[in-house]
């Protein structure tokens, strides 16, 4: 490590010998625990989000279903009128 008195120098240099070596995670112990503790973690959340997206599913499928019914009474109701309406204009003569 170097300092300096003057701003041109640098106040602080540092060697590249200075920082310890970085240990890799494959190579210790305790990732095999991390790894199986994490992957057990990831299983269980992929599990609830497959059930959460199914009952999402499950929801939307009884919305189209309901939404078919209500459109396929509506436009039964609409022919009804229209015919309603034919034959009150015949029989008034319009």
């Amino acid at each position: 490590m170097v300092t300096s008195q003057n701003a041109v120098d640098g106040n602080l240099q540092l060697g590249t010998n200075t920082t310890p070596s970085t240990l890799l995670m494959d190579e210790l112990v305790i990732n095999s625990q991390l790894q199986f503790n994490q992957q057990q973690q990831y299983n269980d959340d992929l599990v609830e989000f497959r059930r959460n997206l199914q009952n999402l599913i499950k929801i939307e499928e009884e919305r189209i279903r309901e939404f078919d019914l209500n459109f396929s009474l509506e436009k039964l109701r609409q022919d009804t009128e229209d015919t309603r309406r034919n034959e009150f204009n015949i029989k008034n003569g319009k």
